[in-house]
């Protein structure tokens, strides 16, 4: 289909969703047009996205809605988009700042941007003492972050 892209769903939200509301593609607000494929492999078009070049050209970017159409989560349950630029500390030294969550077989991960490169920190109790959104701050126990291999 020209123009249409193929979504990857991370969960029940974008299959709520109706022709002629507004998404973020991207950095870019786009209104949906159509619909179609399965609730597994989505096909949607959008407005403005009229070629198989504009469509190859967001392909890639992330779909996201207004934080009030998600579900609410548990306590013990975030979404992505609340976890990105969250500062890591180790007690009170800064380690970085989460740039991307990675999903593991085990577990999510986070992916955290230092001064000398990224680490992995895996999302369990076991390594994360503390996930205060409010203040954008993730408490890892000390030695729990994984570095990258080739970070240096």
């Amino acid at each position: 289909m020209r123009g249409a892209v193929r979504a990857r769903p991370t969960g029940e939200t974008l299959g709520s969703l109706s022709p002629g509301e507004r998404v973020a593609v991207g950095d870019t607000e786009r209104e949906l047009v159509s619909i179609a494929g399965t609730a597994e492999w989505p096909i949607l078009t959008f407005a403005g996205v009229d070629s198989r070049e504009a469509a190859l050209a967001i392909g890639r970017e992330p779909i996201r809605v207004a934080a009030d159409r998600l579900p609410p989560v548990d306590e013990e349950t975030f979404y992505v988009r609340d976890l990105i630029g969250c500062v890591v500390v180790e007690g009170e030294r800064r380690i970085g700042s989460v740039v991307d969550v990675e999903s593991a077989p085990a577990n999510d991960m986070l992916v955290v941007e230092t001064d000398e490169g990224r680490l992995l920190v895996a999302l369990v109790e076991e390594t994360v003492r503390d996930v205060d959104l409010d203040a954008r701050r993730i408490t890892v126990i000390e030695g729990r972050a994984v570095e990258l291999p080739g970070n240096r």
